[in-house]
């Protein structure tokens, strides 16, 4: 069983059945590794190690069954390559509103069979799968399939991750655009070819700007500067409604790290509360409540107007 751990710390977490037979792992020993508990069957010839496993989060284990997948399907000689959210699980770029199984593509031109685990799409020119470990797609490919698979939201989520990290451009997002093939997914590639943007700071953040244009509130400044009468910077806001006077902020709990950041958070909201602005907050669980999204900016935006309106 050490030989396994070891090779399990050496890849990942990951490991392919070919490479534990190479260890001298027998498939009795095999059986008993995933009857213990020490190893985890992904698929027929993919395993990750249990103790990584069981306490890996939801999007960590994307990333895990993807590599274990692509230990035994891809690689040199291999005809595969992990595509949509599976390649950028891979890259560390988030995704919202996939599917659990690992996606990929194949590169010789021909058709692959998918299953319970794996969804294999048609094929792309060779030139969309990197020469990274594990073989992926390009990132800006692999955003817009997701959008075309999964619809705007998902797309959109991991455009704005990946045009923030540097993995594309928005360059880079219309040549994948231009090359790829989408089908019925086309609409939604579109539509997120045309809102994406890298000053999202998060999925939630996302997610949120994309309730407010699906209900035809003004397009939100992003990231915007505030400063107050004397020039001096208050901070950078998430989302600015500048005619409305209001300010709507994602409250993605990763803000605050302790005790002083809530109260800095605090103080920064009092002074722009002093300096006229309503400031609306919004949470991962409002999210799930489109309309309590809509319904709080909305009567924020009425304050903010009838405060300045009253004022003049």
């Amino acid at each position: 069983m050490e030989v396994v751990i070891a090779h399990l710390a050496a890849h990942g977490g990951v490991a392919s059945g070919v490479g534990l037979r190479a260890l001298g792992v027998t498939p009795s020993q095999l059986t008993t590794l995933v009857r213990s508990g020490v190893l985890v069957r992904i698929r027929r010839d993919s395993f990750v190690g249990g103790e990584v496993w069981r306490s890996a989060a939801p999007w960590e284990r994307l990333d895990l069954s993807a590599r274990a997948v692509a230990a035994s399907l891809c690689g040199p000689g291999k005809p595969h390559a992990l595509s949509h959210h599976s390649s950028l699980a891979v890259r560390g770029i988030g995704s919202f509103g996939v599917d659990g199984r690992v996606h990929l593509v194949r590169t010789d031109g021909q058709r692959g069979r998918s299953d319970d685990v794996v969804k294999v799409h048609p094929p792309v020119p060779s030139e969309w799968a990197t020469g990274t470990d594990p073989p992926s797609v390009e990132p800006a490919l692999a955003c817009l399939q997701v959008a075309g698979s999964f619809g705007v939201v998902a797309g959109l989520v991991s455009s704005d991750i990946a045009l923030r990290q540097g993995a594309t451009t928005m360059e880079g997002l219309h040549h994948a655009h231009r090359e790829g093939s989408f089908g019925h997914g086309a609409p939604s590639v579109r539509t997120v070819l045309e809102h994406a943007t890298g000053l999202s700071g998060s999925a939630g953040e996302t997610r949120c700007r994309w309730i407010m244009l699906e209900a035809g509130l003004p397009i939100p400044e992003l990231q915007a500067m505030i400063c107050d009468d004397d020039g001096d910077l208050v901070g950078y806001v998430d989302f600015l409604l500048r005619e409305a006077w209001t300010i709507v902020e994602f409250d993605g709990a990763l803000k605050y790290g302790s005790a002083q950041d809530l109260m800095a958070e605090k103080w920064r909201e009092d002074r722009l509360r002093a300096l006229g602005y309503e400031v609306v907050r919004i949470t991962w669980e409002d999210l799930a409540h489109p309309e309590r999204v809509i319904a709080k900016i909305r009567a924020a935006m009425a304050r903010g107007l009838a405060r300045h309106t009253t004022s003049v």
